[in-house]
């Protein structure tokens, strides 16, 4: 213990005495490991973190998927009941159906809030207990809406009662039904769908309505997910909603990977580069230490001279390597700590629903700590490795300076070319993510965004609970908003076609033309009324669009979107042809007058939909909720246009609240926003990466230049001239860089092989991106290699001899 506080205290004593050295490594592993600290802290949250139900890895959601998975739907009431009825593997289901409430609190303005009705049990089977107050009771459970209570979001207790402690009690409407609230849900629970309201419900009593449920259920002990699996393949030609959609299963998905969905990948990515990032800097400060450890030459000869073995310099080594790489991680916990409001995009969407932050808690600060022990451990190494191929008596008087020095050249050649290597593939990786955002931004939604204004808002089935009343209010509604001066148009569409808006997704059978059981047709079934079509200007391929009078009057007909034309009739006219959507009960045949171009559904890949007159389906609760879509003339302000569309709706219903109003250009901004700042971080990652390999290729070469000075002093005083000197120099550094573009290009395409999907240029490596990384990183380490050079062939030969 007393030789490690030794070494402890001779290491503090050696940053003091190169204090510029110790600053500069400090900082670069600051970076670093504050770097992979910040992304952990987002890892640890998705990943690892415990999720706020009880016993998490025992929950299921179950949804109704395809032979191929490309797509899962969530069943309906009468599916539910039949396997919480059939089931063995489950203890117990949940059901749960998003609603928006129209509340009003008090005397206050009717205000939106997303609400969720649950079945019995909801609060058992996923482990969650209010945090004041109490779940419902069995006898609310069987009285369902009737009830009369609901429970309430940790955030909604705040933000719309001011946290009071005398909450529980308190009354308030929803959608014109009084209810009372009884109690209060942990902080950052809002699951699911941003929940900030739950009421009991009876799903028995509801078996006719189409609104899907999205079903919880946590396994019995001792049952696998692969066994509730296997259980529920087999009930799936039992079931009823799975018997009308032949070639459909229900599978079970653990929880954490629906709430981590699609958004996984992008997190892998970003962890991946600040990997490769903070390797590199290890390998970076190695190569400092090592060309520093020849400097202390002496000084190792003489503690091996007095008895000190190898086991002694490691440890001395390592001591001063984790006392820079504490000092670093230090730094880099702070750099961690100020992070948490930049790492919001990172977390999987849906996990907003369980986490209201990104937390910095004691496995963060672990993590932070055990990277910077390994890296000053690895780093730390590598000088006593160099000392252990010194011999002591030559080292004291000069006579093994010369192999010395060629078997540190050697060392930091290699580790050079490691930092090249890691640098392009970080370079490279960067470059392909800003591509990838580049064609995203570029790609065309299918519909003119330019001056298209979106508005929410749900009709409370309490005052429109027949088909005649909605239907009414459409006519209404459409008629109106047209008539604001400055809209050019307006119409409805039951979900708007963009990121986190949701589809109605629905099986689509053609007449006459034979159903594939094991891939049936899933579309995006977009109901609509006025001139919606025309407003978002749809890009008609073939026919026409839907005309207002057959919209007005809720004829069968429909437009399909170019790729399900494709898909249900090939190269055969779709025109005159008849489809149905086969989720609605007796759904009707409905006759193809148009063929649309296709939309850019969340921005992913372009899917099948279909556009029919939301007339033909406003019996079903669905079509309660509504976006209205307005244009409006060119270079029109939208706050200026805003208040009177306000105005207008609240002239034919007071009583609605209208939320997430926003333009479509806003709608594109806000979809991308992860893959932005995603961007935006590998690129800065990218930048450090560069400049710590400059840094890395310029210490080595002026190492290598001040360890053979006298060498280029004699070629000089032989009659070399400075430019053939400096060329024979420059091809060896340039060879060494080839070496380190080409194992980096090599290290970059086996990445892109063995993580196709991570991210979505990472799997299909261009050469585009390799080239210009390759350029970027090479002549920037050819200028770093260059300088020091440039240097030292200007120096005097007889007086580097003189010294000599």
């Amino acid at each position: 213990m007393d030789r490690l506080a030794q070494d402890f205290r001779f290491a503090l004593s050696s940053i003091r005495r190169r204090p510029l050295v110790a600053s500069a490594i400090i900082l670069t592993l600051g970076l670093g490991i504050g770097a992979n600290a910040a992304i952990f802290r987002a890892f640890s949250a998705a990943f690892l973190r415990p999720l706020p139900f009880s016993n998490e890895e025992r929950l299921a959601r179950l949804y109704l998927s395809d032979s191929t998975r490309d797509a899962n739907l969530s069943p309906r009431a009468d599916v539910f009941l039949a396997v919480r009825e059939q089931a063995r593997s489950f203890s117990g289901l949940a059901g749960q159906r998003f609603n928006d409430f129209t509340v009003v609190i008090g005397g206050g303005d009717p205000q939106r809030l997303a609400g969720i009705e649950v079945s019995e049990g909801w609060s058992r089977i996923l482990g969650v207990n209010p945090l004041l107050g109490r779940p419902f009771t069995a006898e609310e459970e069987q009285q369902g809406i009737a009830a009369g209570v609901v429970l309430i979001s940790h955030g909604a207790w705040l933000s719309r009662f001011g946290g009071r402690d005398d909450v529980l009690g308190e009354s308030l409407t929803l959608n014109g039904r009084r209810v009372t609230v009884v109690g209060v849900l942990p902080a950052g629970l809002r699951f699911p769908y941003e929940s900030e309201l739950w009421l009991p419900t009876r799903f028995d009593e509801q078996l006719e309505s189409t609104w899907a449920l999205n079903i919880v259920a946590r396994l019995r002990d001792g049952i696998s997910h692969e066994e509730a699996g296997k259980e529920l393949e087999a009930l799936s030609g039992r079931l009823p909603e799975v018997m009308a959609h032949q070639g459909m299963t229900l599978t079970a998905v653990p929880i954490r990977e629906v709430l981590i969905d699609d958004d996984g990948p992008l997190l892998m990515a970003v962890s991946l580069a600040v990997f490769f990032l903070l390797v590199l800097v290890t390998v970076n400060v190695a190569n400092l230490l090592v060309a520093h450890s020849l400097s202390r030459r002496r000084e190792f000869a003489i503690r091996s001279a007095l008895g000190a073995g190898f086991g002694r310099h490691l440890q001395q080594t390592m001591t001063e390597g984790l006392v820079l790489a504490l000092a670093g991680g230090a730094l880099g916990l702070l750099i961690a700590e100020a992070s948490g409001s930049i790492l919001s995009f990172l977390i999987p969407e849906d996990f907003s629903y369980v986490m209201e932050e990104v937390p910095f808690d004691a496995p963060v600060i672990a993590f932070t700590i055990l990277i910077a022990i390994v890296a000053g451990c690895a780093f730390g190494a590598i000088p006593a490795l160099r000392v252990a191929r010194t011999d002591p008596a030559g080292a004291l008087t000069g006579g093994e300076r010369a192999t010395d020095a060629r078997g540190s050249i050697r060392t930091t050649r290699l580790l050079t070319i490691a930092q090249i290597a890691l640098a392009l593939v970080l370079v490279t990786g960067a470059h392909a993510m800003i591509r990838d955002f580049q064609r995203r931004v570029a790609r065309d939604p299918g519909y003119d965004q330019k001056d298209l204004l979106t508005l929410n808002l749900v009709l409370p089935s309490e005052r429109y609970p027949e088909a005649a009343e909605r239907n009414a209010f459409l006519d209404r509604i459409v008629e109106s908003v047209e008539a604001v001066p400055g809209v050019a148009g307006a119409g409805t569409v039951n979900l708007f076609p963009a990121a986190g808006q949701g589809s109605i997704m629905s099986r689509i059978e053609a007449e006459g033309v034979e159903p594939r059981e094991d891939a049936p047709v899933i579309a995006a079934n977009r109901m609509v009324h006025g001139a919606l079509m025309e407003a978002m200007s749809l890009r008609v391929i073939r026919g026409r669009l839907l005309h207002e009078d057959e919209l007005r009057r809720g004829d069968r007909v429909v437009v399909v979107s170019r790729l399900l034309a494709r898909r249900l009739w090939s190269a055969a006219e779709p025109l005159g042809r008849r489809i149905r959507a086969s989720r609605a009960e007796d759904a009707p045949w409905l006759e193809v007058v148009g063929v649309v171009d296709d939309l850019e559904e969340f921005y992913a890949e372009t899917g099948y939909a279909v556009w029919a007159p939301v007339k033909l389906y406003t019996e079903l609760p669905l079509t309660a909720q509504m976006v209205i879509v307005a244009r409006m003339e060119s270079g029109l302000d939208t706050e200026a246009i805003l208040p009177p569309i306000r105005e207008a709706i609240h002239e034919i219903d007071p009583q609605l609240a209208i939320f997430d109003v926003f333009s479509a250009e806003d709608l594109q901004t806000e979809s991308l926003a992860g893959r932005r700042s995603a961007r935006t971080l590998t690129g800065a990652f990218a930048i450090l990466a560069l400049v710590v390999a400059t840094i890395g290729v310029y210490a080595s070469m002026a190492f290598a230049m001040a360890r053979r000075s006298r060498e280029i002093a004699v070629r000089m005083a032989l009659g070399g001239s400075r430019r053939v000197v400096a060329g024979h120099f420059l091809a060896g550094a340039a060879g060494l860089i080839a070496a380190g573009v080409a194992l980096g290009a090599s290290g970059a395409w086996l990445l892109a092989r063995s993580s196709q999907g991570i991210a979505a240029d990472l799997g299909e490596l261009s050469l585009q991106s390799l080239a210009l990384a390759s350029l970027i990183l090479g002549g920037t380490a050819l200028v770093a290699s260059w300088l020091p050079l440039r240097r030292a062939t200007r120096i005097e030969p007889a007086s580097v001899l003189r010294s000599e």
